[in-house]
């Protein structure tokens, strides 16, 4: 067998081709790569079996089904847009509804402000971080068996003609269950690449509140399970191109990157309906403005910031 591949991201390192045999994992060949990202590896093959390619500057894991034949694989190193969702939480975390803080951070909300205005619908904290959240908690904090624990994000009051930002998350469901407090997100519309991508640990992140604010009420209460529902979830044209090179790898299992949120202690509290920053939240919206405002500020930064405040 003969694998050939490009894995984009790594310029520098070393590629093992490993195999499982009994119950080690081995490696069978290795190559250099140093400012070349192609690689060829071999290996005898009798019949088809589980291979991996492993990398030395990651943990990341490629299996797929070595062959008697040349196996081609192409991947990436490339990582999630820790910029971005390090600036649309702190944007959250502020509530603030003007696109001039988040377009810090993407282009993509200054082209749907509502109207005549700098202002979009769609900042989840201002929606959530108030009154929504806070009947969401007492109710759970009242009976442990509710199932009145819902926080609404869209509203009747964005059903009006041109509006090019009509919320897409219906509301978020919280139930508690063995000891465990469980979160289902509704969504009436979802892309797949834009979207979902962001919302999911934001999301997490309100979980993760949950748990800890309602550890007063439950002590040991645990966190559950994260259902994220669409009725409609999608991707647009330009991403036509880059689904079908998804849907064409996926032969070879290539992975995602597994990142871990592990939330210590609260960025906001409830009072009353009124959000409050812990002082952990305002150092955290003060981080991100020190790195966004250097102009030798790297996706890396972004990075080692969330890690010192939510992931493992």
């Amino acid at each position: 067998m003969i694998v050939k591949g490009n894995i984009s991201g790594l310029r520098k390192g070393k590629f093992y081709l490993q195999k499982q045999i009994d119950s080690l994992v081995v490696s069978v060949d290795s190559v250099d790569v140093n400012g070349n990202n192609e690689f060829i590896m071999t290996d005898v093959v009798n019949s088809p079996e589980m291979y991996y390619l492993a990398m030395d500057k990651t943990d990341k894991k490629i299996p797929f089904f070595g062959e008697k034949d040349t196996v081609y694989i192409k991947s990436s190193l490339d990582k999630f847009n820790f910029k971005y969702f390090a600036g649309e939480l702190a944007w959250y975390l502020m509530k603030d509804c003007d696109v001039d803080y988040i377009g810090k951070f993407s282009g993509f909300w200054k082209n749907i402000t509502n109207p005549g205005t700098n202002e979009i619908n769609s900042n989840y904290g201002a929606l959530l971080f108030g009154d929504q959240l806070q009947w969401a908690k007492e109710s759970l904090e009242r009976d442990v068996n509710t199932r009145q624990a819902i926080a609404f994000l869209n509203q009747p009051k964005y059903q009006f003609e041109g509006n090019k930002d009509f919320v897409c998350t219906m509301y978020l469901n919280f139930w508690i269950r063995d000891n465990k407090l469980n979160m289902k997100v509704q969504m009436r519309s979802n892309d797949i690449f834009y979207g979902l991508t962001f919302d999911a640990p934001f999301f997490g992140f309100v979980h993760q509140h949950m748990v800890l604010w309602l550890q007063d009420t439950y002590p040991g209460l645990e966190l559950g399970t994260y259902h994220h529902l669409a009725d409609n979830i999608h991707y647009y044209e330009q991403h036509f191109e880059l689904s079908s090179k998804i849907i064409k790898e996926m032969r070879y299992g290539t992975p995602a990157t597994e990142i871990t949120m592990n939330l210590k202690e609260p960025m906001f509290v409830l009072n009353k309906g009124m959000m409050e920053l812990t002082d952990l939240g305002a150092e955290y919206i003060s981080e991100v403005n020190n790195i966004v405002s250097r102009e030798d500020s790297k996706m890396k930064d972004y990075e080692e910031l969330l890690k010192k405040y939510l992931l493992d």
